[in-house]
């Protein structure tokens, strides 16, 4: 299976426009089976009163999630997870930390007959270190006792060597780039700090790449190929 994580920027590319269309665009070109999506609005006036979930996931005719971070300008503002898989459950988790509020957005589906595997959306604080190691050590003890597989991703606002990321590689395997591994900005990328995570699976040699994608989003998207045993 396919797996992409995007920070979409509400749908608002290099230039300020907002083209939604071009999102979509993207993410098809992907052919991936499940979707994480950051920086998601639902119903908000600067959006044009989309549902941008719903929107994504009708054009790429896949089953949509949403998780409310923050009420946002008449609407909702946070991630989504689109599946091509129907998604069996969902849940919010609000992460501790000050200033703009942060969630992760969990969603379980069963790829294959029998088999759950829970993906989380994550989109750790912007700029403190103190609150991306609040919320690392919250996902941490979250996820601490589950059985199931887990993939865990997004945009996580560090990068590899940080503190908060060493957190995360001491339990579960991090899945390493191939070619450029940055993500952010687009145009000019400068930053790695879009991650896959996975815990609860038997993987050796499993790497990611990031997507030339300079335009529609301020990130690049990044993509997995996961095989999973029947």
């Amino acid at each position: 299976m396919t797996i992409v994580s995007y920070n979409i920027k509400h749908g608002q590319n290099m230039q300020g426009q907002l083209k939604l269309e071009d999102t979509a665009k993207v993410l098809k070109s992907l052919e991936a089976d499940v979707i994480a999506l950051q920086e998601v609005d639902n119903n908000t006036f600067r959006s044009a009163m989309v549902n941008q979930a719903e929107f994504l996931g009708d054009s790429l005719g896949m089953y949509h999630a949403f998780g409310k971070a923050m009420d946002l300008e008449g609407g909702e503002y946070g991630q989504a997870i689109l599946s091509k898989y129907p998604i069996l459950e969902s849940k919010v988790h609000k992460l501790p930390g000050d200033g703009e509020p942060r969630i992760a957005l969990e969603v379980i589906v069963e790829p294959v007959k029998g088999k759950r595997v829970a993906f989380v959306s994550v989109h750790l604080s912007y700029g403190s270190e103190e609150n991306r190691q609040q919320q690392t050590k919250f996902l941490l003890d979250v996820f601490n006792e589950v059985k199931h597989p887990i993939v865990l991703l997004g945009d996580f606002n560090d990068d590899l060597e940080s503190d908060s990321m060493k957190l995360f590689t001491e339990e579960w395997y991090y899945v390493a780039k191939t070619g450029n591994p940055l993500t952010r900005p687009a145009d000019v990328p400068e930053d790695e700090i879009d991650h896959f995570l996975i815990k609860g699976m038997e993987i050796e040699g499993l790497s990611c790449e990031v997507i030339e994608e300079k335009a529609v989003s301020d990130h690049r998207p990044i993509r997995m190929k996961l095989e999973l045993e029947k």
